[in-house]
């Protein structure tokens, strides 16, 4: 066991324990971090305060009222930029959809909702270090829909899909999965039940041949975010995907950032819209745990494509 005192210098070159030193601490505490060598314990301290100073600038702001949502340390502050975009959210295998198999949504939409007030959308998951968000979103959707219909909070498998449903679905478990084939899984084979196939975090052979619940049919969106809030105002939660670079230190307010413009790279469970002091949003489940943003949802500024908000929205057809 390294005493503070030592650690100290290893990190800093002195023997004093500062406040950055004092913050590293308590968040390997609090993340149950350990490393395999002093060195890389070095490099994961040196961009742990390099990302303290970025959110620190970016609250600043926040507070002068420039930037529309703030940022804290959270799960992911050790890690670059880079290694959160590849080892956290790189995990879409989306398919080429033509638009004419797209559905457009004409429907007279209420001017807000939220189907978690409305008791419909089961608690925050936690996909954990598995790229497995493809499934969260899908059986997100699914419990939504259930809930609506029968209004019963009834959790599904995200393990299920892990494990079972495999290259004919364009699925990979850990290494990426495709929301709109995925849904095409659980219409032909069905889905289990969260309580018979429990969530571990990391793929196994499948064992699970029989569904315990299917859906009769699936459906694409088209890319257009009038479709998607008549969908959600009328029929409730649905599977999107997105560019989620931004959301690397997200805490809470509404998302309006220039650093998603990439890929499509991250699968979430729209729950909602509304206005908030002038700004649109999309109310959003993610699957990093309730410990992370507004109680493991977020906001994204709404009818600007944010972060390809609008590119991959899929539901599922009770």
């Amino acid at each position: 066991m390294v005493s503070p005192l030592f650690l100290a210098f290893i990190l800093t070159g002195s023997f004093v324990i500062n406040d950055d030193v004092n913050r590293w601490l308590d968040y390997k505490s609090n993340y149950h971090l350990n490393f395999s060598d002093l060195e890389e314990e070095r490099s994961r301290f040196n961009i742990f305060v390099d990302n303290i100073r970025s959110i620190e600038e970016h609250n600043m702001l926040y507070e002068l009222g420039e930037v529309t949502w703030n940022q804290t340390i959270n799960q992911y502050t050790h890690l670059t930029t880079e290694e959160f975009s590849e080892q956290i959210v790189g995990s879409l295998l989306m398919e080429e959809v033509d638009d004419e198999e797209r559905v457009d949504i004409v429907a007279s939409a209420p001017l807000s909702i939220d189907w978690t007030i409305r008791g419909k959308v089961t608690p925050v998951k936690n996909q954990g270090q598995c790229g497995s968000c493809w499934a969260f979103s899908d059986v997100g959707a699914l419990e939504s829909q259930y809930a609506i219909r029968h209004n019963a909070l009834v959790q599904f498998s995200e393990q299920n899909l892990l494990d079972c449903a495999g290259s004919l679905y364009n699925c990979h478990g850990c290494n990426g999965g495709d929301p709109y084939n995925a849904f095409r899984y659980i219409r032909d084979i069905g889905i289990a039940l969260e309580r018979n196939y429990p969530y571990h975090g990391r793929q196994f052979s499948c064992q699970w041949n029989r569904g315990h619940f299917k859906i009769r049919s699936f459906g694409i969106l088209v890319r257009n975010e009038v479709a998607i809030k008549n969908k959600v105002g009328t029929y409730g939660p649905v599977s999107a995907t997105m560019n989620a670079d931004a959301l690397h230190f997200y805490h809470s307010g509404i998302v309006n950032s220039n650093r998603c413009n990439g890929q499509n790279n991250h699968a979430i469970l729209i729950t909602g819209y509304g206005n908030y002091g002038g700004v649109p949003y999309w109310k959003i489940k993610n699957s990093w745990g309730r410990g992370w943003g507004e109680q493991g949802y977020f906001r994204l500024i709404s009818g600007r494509n944010m972060c390809g908000i609008n590119n991959y929205v899929t539901f599922p057809v009770l």
